[in-house]
């Protein structure tokens, strides 16, 4: 279908089935309008989506006509269709009940001169500092609104912090770092132990709580009683200065209902509670996911206090407040569990899987003792799980191959589930001659088969992204949000990922 709008009036229509030019007679070309591209199958997916616009005069005839031309026949499974005020990195992207996405933090690039030799000369160059912006993407009218910096409305700066969606429409971000680079201190900054309650319906954060700790690279997860577990991470006991130290301290977050107005003007929205005792393992920069078939939080990878990726893993058990040392067995009875950093987590209702994707391990000599720096790994574990025998967990590795050859290492990649029950992973940071680069391209994984596949780059934009963020729909397509592209680059498109059956 393509439309040409202006202001939601829809000025002309013309549905398509196959590749065609389009001439839209009659059309009155004006400034504002807006064309409006729909792609779907015979039995109605939608396959692609995108707003071209405003209209550009030039291209319209004399006679008022419009010509577009739509390639049905070729449409990308990655449709770019919404641009963000700003690019950005390790910001967070949350789906809200109402099918909007709230996009927030992250780190955008700003130019700092600097005077790098000490010979008086200042050279501009791109350091990250935090943003503070919150940006809705409405997928009724594929508008980004940005909410700036007001009275009433003053988030503060974050980046790699949690964001949790409450069954009523909130979104709770929890601790996180601030970057605030200048031109003496190119890494100053907090990591940061406060709280925000961000509500669309109203457009207002409620009071910021305090964490007995601030954080940041650690992880949240939303238990089934509403409780928010917070764990881990990179800070000390209240506000300070980055990096901080890894944390084996674990706190239960309470957050109060909607429209909780507290009796005492200085009484927080949410109450925190330490977890005594706590986990038995430091750790940053990990994965955490609840399982309902054990109804438990598993804690996997990360670094410890020396800066190794700790073997240590661990459950919380929410009904009994306690953490619970985890004991972790390959299928094949060979392969040693090794701790990794940057685990994409990915859990299937429907098979009971928990599956972690990637990530970087320490090398290890012959005497199994850790050598060198952490390096991306090309294999994916899938996890089962006894309810007999809870504090044991089964792992399957499967290598990431394609039929034309073994894909590249990869850590902090992002993966969801899409409707048929495959794995989509996108992105990563891979190790390119020494350097940390984005990693390239997407893949899908299939866990019936347990074989994995790609189309390469196929319609993605900037073919290779780290620090971006995934946000699934209802319908279960996907949409990729920013993220590096180049080390002077960050994306500001934001990619509707549209699969299918079996591509």
């Amino acid at each position: 279908m393509l439309k040409v709008e202006k202001a939601g009036e829809v000025l002309a229509e013309h549905a398509f089935t196959s590749r065609e030019e389009i001439t839209v007679p009659g059309v009155d070309v004006v400034d504002g309008a807006y064309i409006v591209l729909e792609g779907r199958t015979p039995a109605g997916k939608l396959l692609a989506k995108g707003k071209v616009g405003p209209i550009d005069l030039s291209r319209a005839r004399a006679n008022g006509e419009l010509t577009v031309t739509m390639f049905f026949g070729d449409v990308r499974l990655f449709t770019p269709f919404a641009e963000s005020s700003l690019g950005r990195v390790d910001h967070r992207a949350a789906r809200l009940p109402n099918a909007d996405v709230l996009i927030t933090g992250g780190d955008r690039l700003v130019s700092l001169d600097v005077d790098l030799d000490g010979d008086g000369r200042n050279e501009t160059i791109q350091q990250p500092r935090s943003s503070s912006t919150y940006e809705v993407l409405s997928l009724q009218t594929l508008e980004l609104t940005t909410y700036p910096n007001r009275v009433d409305f003053s988030p503060a700066p974050r980046t790699k912090h949690q964001a949790v969606v409450l069954p009523d429409n909130r979104v709770v971000l929890v601790g996180g770092a601030s970057r605030l680079p200048t031109s003496l201190n190119l890494g100053i900054g907090d990591y940061r132990n406060d709280v925000e309650i961000f509500d669309p319906d109203e457009v207002t954060i409620q009071a910021r709580a305090a964490l007995a700790f601030g954080r940041w690279d650690h992880s949240a997860t939303l238990l089934p009683d509403g409780r928010i577990l917070v764990a881990g991470g990179r800070g000390g006991e209240g506000k300070g200065s980055l990096p901080g130290s890894v944390l084996a301290h674990a706190e239960l977050l309470e957050v109060e209902p909607k429209g909780f107005v507290p009796s005492d003007p200085s009484e927080a929205a949410t109450r925190t509670t330490a977890l005594e005792p706590g986990p038995t393992c430091a750790r940053a920069g990990h994965s955490a996911a609840y399982v309902p078939s054990v109804g438990r939080v598993l804690l996997v990878g990360g670094v410890d206090s020396t800066g190794t990726a700790t073997d240590c893993v661990e459950a919380y058990i929410p009904e009994e407040r306690r953490f619970e040392k985890v004991e972790m067995v390959s299928s094949d009875g060979s392969t040693v569990w090794r701790g990794r950093t940057g685990i994409a987590t990915a859990y299937s209702a429907a098979r009971g899987e928990l599956y972690l994707v990637g990530g970087a391990a320490i090398p290890r000599d012959s005497a199994d003792q850790p050598t060198g720096t952490a390096r991306p790994v090309n294999f994916l574990d899938v996890l089962t799980f006894d309810l007999t025998a809870p504090h044991r967990v089964t792992f399957e590795r499967v290598p990431m191959v394609l039929d034309s050859g073994t894909v590249e290492s990869r850590a902090q990649s992002r993966a969801a589930f899409l409707p048929d029950g495959r794995l989509l992973i996108v992105g990563g940071e891979a190790i390119i001659l020494d350097q940390v680069l984005p990693a390239r391209a997407w893949l899908i994984f299939d866990p019936a088969t347990r074989r994995f596949s790609s189309s390469g780059d196929q319609g993605l934009t900037e073919a290779r992204r780290m620090g971006h963020s995934l946000a699934v729909l209802p319908n279960g397509e996907v949409l990729v949000i920013g993220g590096e592209v180049a080390s002077d680059r960050y994306a500001k498109l934001v990619e509707w990922y549209t699969p299918e059956e079996g591509s």
